[in-house]
Protein backbone atom coordinates (compact mmCIF):
# COMPACT_ATOMS: atom_id res chain seq x y z
CA UNK A 1 0.00 0.00 0.00
CA UNK A 2 1.34 3.26 -1.16
CA UNK A 3 1.09 5.99 1.90
CA UNK A 4 0.33 8.99 1.27
CA UNK A 5 -0.08 11.87 3.71
CA UNK A 6 -2.06 15.18 3.25
CA UNK A 7 -2.08 18.50 4.21
CA UNK A 8 -4.73 21.13 3.77
CA UNK A 9 -8.67 19.51 3.82
CA UNK A 10 -10.33 22.25 2.23
CA UNK A 11 -12.01 22.12 -0.95
CA UNK A 12 -9.38 20.53 -3.35
CA UNK A 13 -8.83 17.80 -0.98
CA UNK A 14 -12.57 16.29 -1.32
CA UNK A 15 -11.58 16.17 -5.80
CA UNK A 16 -7.98 14.22 -4.75
CA UNK A 17 -9.92 12.29 -1.78
CA UNK A 18 -12.45 10.83 -4.51
CA UNK A 19 -9.65 10.57 -7.11
CA UNK A 20 -7.07 8.37 -4.43
CA UNK A 21 -10.33 6.09 -3.98
CA UNK A 22 -10.26 4.82 -7.21
CA UNK A 23 -6.48 3.82 -6.87
CA UNK A 24 -5.40 0.58 -6.00
CA UNK A 25 -2.49 0.42 -3.62
CA UNK A 26 -3.06 4.08 -2.65
CA UNK A 27 -4.66 5.29 0.47
CA UNK A 28 -4.76 8.18 2.60
CA UNK A 29 -3.73 7.13 5.80
CA UNK A 30 -3.49 11.08 7.86
CA UNK A 31 -4.47 14.57 7.07
CA UNK A 32 -3.42 17.67 8.88
CA UNK A 33 -5.08 20.78 8.88
CA UNK A 34 -5.61 23.73 12.08
CA UNK A 35 -9.34 23.71 11.42
CA UNK A 36 -11.32 20.67 13.16
CA UNK A 37 -14.51 21.52 11.13
CA UNK A 38 -12.66 20.97 8.21
CA UNK A 39 -10.65 17.81 9.61
CA UNK A 40 -14.30 16.38 10.58
CA UNK A 41 -15.17 16.25 6.42
CA UNK A 42 -11.93 14.40 5.92
CA UNK A 43 -12.36 11.47 8.63
CA UNK A 44 -12.44 7.79 7.07
CA UNK A 45 -11.79 4.87 9.32
CA UNK A 46 -8.49 4.32 10.74
CA UNK A 47 -7.13 7.85 8.95
CA UNK A 48 -5.26 9.94 11.38
CA UNK A 49 -6.63 13.69 11.22
CA UNK A 50 -4.22 16.03 13.15
CA UNK A 51 -4.38 19.43 14.38
CA UNK A 52 -0.20 19.53 14.23
CA UNK A 53 1.14 19.34 10.83
CA UNK A 54 4.78 18.21 12.57
CA UNK A 55 3.09 15.20 13.95
CA UNK A 56 2.11 14.33 9.88
CA UNK A 57 4.87 15.03 9.28
CA UNK A 58 7.06 12.73 11.40
CA UNK A 59 4.83 9.99 10.53
CA UNK A 60 6.39 7.20 8.25
CA UNK A 61 4.75 8.08 4.74
CA UNK A 62 5.61 7.70 0.87
CA UNK A 63 4.60 10.96 0.00
CA UNK A 64 3.13 14.42 1.25
CA UNK A 65 0.24 16.41 -0.49
CA UNK A 66 -0.17 19.99 -0.12
CA UNK A 67 -3.47 21.27 -0.21
CA UNK A 68 -3.50 24.32 1.10
CA UNK A 69 -3.77 28.01 0.15
CA UNK A 70 -1.55 29.39 -2.63
CA UNK A 71 0.75 31.37 0.24
CA UNK A 72 1.36 28.51 2.22
CA UNK A 73 3.02 26.18 -0.35
CA UNK A 74 6.38 27.54 0.08
CA UNK A 75 6.58 26.95 4.14
CA UNK A 76 4.96 23.79 3.94
CA UNK A 77 6.70 22.13 0.82
CA UNK A 78 10.34 23.40 2.68
CA UNK A 79 9.19 21.79 6.10
CA UNK A 80 7.97 18.87 4.33
CA UNK A 81 11.57 18.61 2.42
CA UNK A 82 13.47 19.14 5.73
CA UNK A 83 12.23 16.27 6.95
CA UNK A 84 12.68 14.18 4.20
CA UNK A 85 9.74 13.66 2.31
CA UNK A 86 9.04 13.43 -1.53
CA UNK A 87 6.20 16.40 -1.87
CA UNK A 88 3.33 16.47 -4.65
CA UNK A 89 2.08 20.34 -4.30
CA UNK A 90 -1.09 21.49 -5.88
CA UNK A 91 0.56 24.49 -8.19
CA UNK A 92 1.07 27.13 -8.03
CA UNK A 93 4.55 25.97 -6.08
CA UNK A 94 5.09 28.90 -4.77
CA UNK A 95 3.65 33.21 -5.53
CA UNK A 96 6.97 34.36 -6.03
CA UNK A 97 9.95 33.67 -8.28
CA UNK A 98 12.30 33.47 -5.82
CA UNK A 99 10.60 31.02 -3.76
CA UNK A 100 10.16 28.96 -6.07
CA UNK A 101 14.20 29.08 -6.67
CA UNK A 102 14.38 28.26 -3.20
CA UNK A 103 12.19 25.20 -2.93
CA UNK A 104 13.82 23.67 -6.13
CA UNK A 105 17.42 23.78 -4.68
CA UNK A 106 16.28 22.43 -1.62
CA UNK A 107 14.48 19.44 -3.10
CA UNK A 108 17.97 19.10 -5.24
CA UNK A 109 19.89 19.49 -1.83
CA UNK A 110 18.13 17.03 -0.15
CA UNK A 111 17.47 14.44 -2.94
CA UNK A 112 14.05 14.47 -2.54
CA UNK A 113 11.59 14.41 -5.05
CA UNK A 114 9.09 17.23 -5.80
CA UNK A 115 6.33 17.50 -8.30
CA UNK A 116 3.88 19.94 -8.98
CA UNK A 117 0.25 18.95 -9.58
CA UNK A 118 -0.82 20.81 -12.80
CA UNK A 119 -3.56 18.37 -13.87
CA UNK A 120 -4.16 19.94 -16.87
CA UNK A 121 -2.10 18.38 -18.85
CA UNK A 122 -3.70 15.12 -17.98
CA UNK A 123 -6.98 15.87 -19.54
CA UNK A 124 -7.53 13.54 -22.58
CA UNK A 125 -8.36 16.23 -25.47
CA UNK A 126 -4.70 17.61 -24.38
CA UNK A 127 -3.04 14.42 -24.13
CA UNK A 128 -5.03 13.35 -27.30
CA UNK A 129 -3.36 16.89 -29.22
CA UNK A 130 0.37 15.91 -27.98
CA UNK A 131 -0.02 12.43 -29.42
CA UNK A 132 -1.62 13.26 -32.88
CA UNK A 133 -0.48 17.14 -33.56
CA UNK A 134 1.86 16.54 -36.87
CA UNK A 135 2.85 20.21 -37.79
CA UNK A 136 4.06 23.62 -36.27
CA UNK A 137 1.68 25.68 -34.31
CA UNK A 138 0.56 29.02 -36.20
CA UNK A 139 -1.79 30.01 -34.23
CA UNK A 140 -3.30 28.99 -31.03
CA UNK A 141 -6.47 30.76 -29.01
CA UNK A 142 -6.63 29.85 -25.60
CA UNK A 143 -10.46 31.03 -23.87
CA UNK A 144 -11.25 29.69 -20.34
CA UNK A 145 -14.11 31.63 -18.89
CA UNK A 146 -15.71 30.34 -15.92
CA UNK A 147 -17.86 31.93 -12.99
CA UNK A 148 -15.88 31.50 -9.83
CA UNK A 149 -16.77 34.44 -7.68
CA UNK A 150 -18.97 32.37 -5.03
CA UNK A 151 -15.16 30.58 -4.26
CA UNK A 152 -13.58 30.97 -0.56
CA UNK A 153 -12.63 34.38 -0.21
CA UNK A 154 -8.91 33.36 0.31
CA UNK A 155 -9.04 33.12 -3.75
CA UNK A 156 -9.68 37.43 -4.07
CA UNK A 157 -6.94 38.05 -1.41
CA UNK A 158 -3.93 38.49 -3.27
CA UNK A 159 -1.79 38.22 0.10
CA UNK A 160 -3.01 34.83 0.13
CA UNK A 161 -3.47 33.50 -3.04
CA UNK A 162 -0.64 35.41 -4.71
CA UNK A 163 -2.94 36.20 -7.70
CA UNK A 164 -6.41 36.17 -9.36
CA UNK A 165 -7.66 34.44 -12.37
CA UNK A 166 -4.06 34.32 -14.29
CA UNK A 167 -2.30 32.92 -11.23
CA UNK A 168 -5.00 30.34 -10.79
CA UNK A 169 -6.51 29.68 -14.79
CA UNK A 170 -3.72 30.81 -16.93
CA UNK A 171 -0.96 28.74 -14.75
CA UNK A 172 -2.66 25.52 -16.29
CA UNK A 173 -3.42 26.92 -19.63
CA UNK A 174 -0.08 28.43 -20.30
CA UNK A 175 1.25 24.98 -18.74
CA UNK A 176 0.29 22.50 -21.45
CA UNK A 177 0.64 24.89 -24.06
CA UNK A 178 4.33 25.41 -23.27
CA UNK A 179 5.53 22.28 -25.41
CA UNK A 180 4.12 22.91 -27.97
CA UNK A 181 5.14 26.54 -28.36
CA UNK A 182 8.92 26.73 -28.16
CA UNK A 183 10.13 30.76 -27.12
CA UNK A 184 6.45 31.55 -26.14
CA UNK A 185 7.22 34.77 -25.23
CA UNK A 186 4.41 37.79 -23.89
CA UNK A 187 3.55 40.49 -26.42
CA UNK A 188 1.00 42.32 -24.78
CA UNK A 189 -1.30 41.81 -21.29
CA UNK A 190 -3.94 43.44 -19.80
CA UNK A 191 -6.07 42.92 -16.55
CA UNK A 192 -9.04 44.08 -15.14
CA UNK A 193 -9.75 43.63 -11.70
CA UNK A 194 -13.10 45.62 -11.24
CA UNK A 195 -13.66 45.90 -7.92
CA UNK A 196 -11.60 42.59 -6.31
CA UNK A 197 -7.91 42.97 -5.34
CA UNK A 198 -7.16 40.97 -7.66
CA UNK A 199 -7.38 40.17 -11.47
CA UNK A 200 -10.57 38.93 -12.59
CA UNK A 201 -10.02 38.86 -16.31
CA UNK A 202 -7.02 38.59 -17.95
CA UNK A 203 -6.09 38.91 -21.70
CA UNK A 204 -2.54 37.91 -22.99
CA UNK A 205 -1.35 37.91 -26.68
CA UNK A 206 1.83 36.09 -27.47
CA UNK A 207 4.59 35.24 -29.70
CA UNK A 208 6.59 32.74 -30.29
CA UNK A 209 8.68 31.33 -33.53
CA UNK A 210 6.49 30.04 -35.76
CA UNK A 211 3.57 31.96 -35.21
CA UNK A 212 0.82 33.72 -32.71
CA UNK A 213 -1.51 32.97 -29.58
CA UNK A 214 -4.22 34.50 -27.28
CA UNK A 215 -5.32 33.33 -23.94
CA UNK A 216 -8.78 35.02 -22.72
CA UNK A 217 -9.27 34.25 -19.12
CA UNK A 218 -11.98 35.28 -16.99
CA UNK A 219 -14.02 34.38 -13.19
CA UNK A 220 -17.10 35.83 -13.82
CA UNK A 221 -18.81 34.71 -17.13
CA UNK A 222 -22.36 34.77 -17.21
CA UNK A 223 -21.75 31.13 -19.50
CA UNK A 224 -18.60 29.32 -18.94
CA UNK A 225 -16.61 28.23 -22.21
CA UNK A 226 -13.73 26.39 -22.15
CA UNK A 227 -12.57 26.39 -25.67
CA UNK A 228 -9.00 25.67 -27.34
CA UNK A 229 -8.34 26.08 -31.03
CA UNK A 230 -5.43 25.44 -32.77
CA UNK A 231 -3.92 25.79 -36.62
CA UNK A 232 -0.41 24.17 -37.45
CA UNK A 233 1.60 24.83 -40.38
CA UNK A 234 0.08 21.46 -42.37
CA UNK A 235 -3.61 22.78 -42.70
CA UNK A 236 -4.87 21.67 -39.49
CA UNK A 237 -7.16 22.49 -37.15
CA UNK A 238 -7.82 21.25 -33.52
CA UNK A 239 -10.93 22.40 -31.45
CA UNK A 240 -10.76 21.41 -28.22
CA UNK A 241 -13.52 21.34 -25.73
CA UNK A 242 -12.26 21.20 -22.32
CA UNK A 243 -15.71 20.81 -20.16
CA UNK A 244 -16.99 17.99 -22.77
CA UNK A 245 -13.07 16.85 -22.95
CA UNK A 246 -14.00 16.52 -26.60
CA UNK A 247 -11.62 17.36 -29.78
CA UNK A 248 -12.41 18.28 -33.54
CA UNK A 249 -9.83 17.90 -36.64
CA UNK A 250 -10.75 19.59 -39.23
CA UNK A 251 -14.41 19.56 -37.99
CA UNK A 252 -13.89 15.55 -37.52
CA UNK A 253 -14.79 14.57 -34.00
CA UNK A 254 -11.95 12.54 -33.07
CA UNK A 255 -13.21 11.75 -29.33
CA UNK A 256 -15.22 12.74 -26.03
CA UNK A 257 -13.74 11.05 -22.85
CA UNK A 258 -14.39 10.96 -19.42
CA UNK A 259 -11.32 12.80 -17.45
CA UNK A 260 -9.57 11.16 -14.25
CA UNK A 261 -6.95 14.11 -14.57
CA UNK A 262 -6.14 13.82 -10.71
CA UNK A 263 -6.10 10.22 -10.84
CA UNK A 264 -3.27 10.30 -13.18
CA UNK A 265 -1.97 12.88 -11.14
CA UNK A 266 -1.20 10.95 -8.20
CA UNK A 267 -0.09 8.09 -10.48
CA UNK A 268 2.17 10.35 -12.29
CA UNK A 269 3.73 11.49 -8.73
CA UNK A 270 4.33 8.08 -7.79
CA UNK A 271 6.01 6.55 -11.11
CA UNK A 272 7.99 9.20 -11.24
CA UNK A 273 9.34 9.21 -7.79
CA UNK A 274 9.82 5.22 -8.28
CA UNK A 275 11.49 5.82 -11.00
CA UNK A 276 13.39 8.89 -10.18
CA UNK A 277 14.07 9.45 -13.97
CA UNK A 278 14.62 12.54 -15.44
CA UNK A 279 10.92 13.50 -16.27
CA UNK A 280 10.37 14.33 -12.95
CA UNK A 281 13.51 17.15 -12.79
CA UNK A 282 12.15 18.29 -16.59
CA UNK A 283 8.94 19.37 -14.83
CA UNK A 284 10.50 21.57 -12.36
CA UNK A 285 11.75 23.48 -14.97
CA UNK A 286 8.75 24.08 -16.42
CA UNK A 287 7.24 24.70 -13.52
CA UNK A 288 10.07 27.54 -12.51
CA UNK A 289 9.40 28.88 -15.86
CA UNK A 290 6.04 28.79 -15.55
CA UNK A 291 5.99 30.92 -12.43
CA UNK A 292 9.11 33.21 -14.06
CA UNK A 293 7.00 33.78 -16.63
CA UNK A 294 3.61 34.61 -14.98
CA UNK A 295 5.72 36.73 -12.78
CA UNK A 296 6.97 38.69 -15.62
CA UNK A 297 3.11 39.37 -17.23
CA UNK A 298 2.05 40.75 -13.71
CA UNK A 299 5.12 42.98 -13.49
CA UNK A 300 4.32 44.19 -16.79
CA UNK A 301 0.73 44.78 -16.03
CA UNK A 302 2.33 47.20 -13.28
CA UNK A 303 1.12 43.85 -10.46
CA UNK A 304 3.97 43.13 -7.96
CA UNK A 305 3.86 39.75 -8.05
CA UNK A 306 5.02 38.48 -3.98
CA UNK A 307 2.48 37.40 -1.61
CA UNK A 308 2.90 37.06 2.04
CA UNK A 309 3.61 34.01 3.99
CA UNK A 310 1.92 32.51 6.42
CA UNK A 311 2.56 29.69 9.37
CA UNK A 312 0.63 26.79 9.04
CA UNK A 313 2.35 24.70 11.30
Amino acid sequence: MYRLGVVGAGEIFQIYDKAIDNLPNVSIIAVADPLPERLRKAERSGRHLLLDTHKLLEMNLDGVLILTPNALHTPLTITALDYGHSVLCEKPLSISVEDTQKILALAKLRNRFLSVAMHCRYRPEIKYLYENIRGKIIYFKQIYHENWMSASSWYFNPEISGGGVLLDVGINQIDWILPLTEGLQLHTASFEQADCKVELDCHIEWKYGTGRGVTDLTWRARKEKKITVIETDRGEVFKLDHKQHSIYLNGSLKGEWMSFEYQEVIQDFIRQKDSCNKEGHGQNERSYLLISLIGYIYESCGIKFLGKQFSYL
